[in-house]
């Protein structure tokens, strides 16, 4: 059942959800999302991390927004085919939570992110895993998914559930060894949507929020 239930919802993803989100044509809001961002910052993130471009650093955050699909899938697929614990039930539960509240704001707040919308004055260029980023996104990616940023959602909520369960088993020997580095890929992870100019800030809050609401919300119900 939750196998089932996982895979149907990343399955529509990437196999429908591009063509789905044209398909409404819907009016894209990013002069808003860049608004918000500008009331709240005084400027769009995106484009103040642009004093910092580098190659490395560009590759440094590459490899750490693609690692969000191995730690997605390091947490999800053993809680899916193997546990049967309240633990695994609420990780594959939570997840499935977001990724489909994702999907239909998706729909009501649609937009292409600052890397097309808004203007740099340079271009970011990387390695390897700057390649694969730009790849995943053009052959993959349903191209309208910025609101709210599931690169943030997902790994925030594998963080904050995890502390909830540290004295669970399989957690309770390991759990420093795997929470430090979990924290520290997930704040990587979060830099690097706002520093590959794929989300608004804006995006980024949504997508915190919408972790901590799912935390909250699995923690109640297992």
């Amino acid at each position: 059942h939750r196998f089932s239930l996982l895979f149907s919802i990343l399955g529509l993803y990437l196999l429908a959800m591009r063509e789905a989100l044209a398909a409404l044509q819907p009016v894209l809001l990013d002069l808003q999302l860049a608004e918000i961002d500008r009331m709240l910052f005084g400027g769009i993130p995106s484009q103040m991390l642009e004093r910092f471009n580098h190659p490395m650093l560009t590759e440094w955050f590459a490899f750490f927004y693609y690692s969000y699909f191995m730690i997605i899938s390091l947490a999800t697929l053993p809680a899916a085919f193997f546990g049967r614990s309240s633990l695994a039930r609420g990780l594959v539960q939570g997840s499935v939570m977001i990724v489909c509240i994702g999907h239909i704001l998706y729909t009501l707040v649609p937009g292409r992110g600052p890397y097309i919308a808004l203007e740099f004055q340079y271009e970011l260029s990387g390695g390897l895993f700057w390649d694969l980023v730009n790849q995943v996104v053009v052959t993959q990616g349903a191209l309208l998914d910025i609101f709210p940023s599931l690169h943030t959602a997902l790994p925030t909520f594998i963080v904050l559930y995890l502390t909830l369960y540290r004295r669970s088993w399989p957690l309770r020997i390991p759990w420093l060894v795997l929470w430090i580095p979990l924290v520290l890929f997930t704040i990587n992870i979060i830099i690097a949507t706002l520093y590959l100019r794929w989300h608004y800030a804006i995006d980024v809050i949504a997508g915190v929020i919408l972790a901590f609401i799912t935390t909250w919300i699995v923690k109640r119900t297992n």
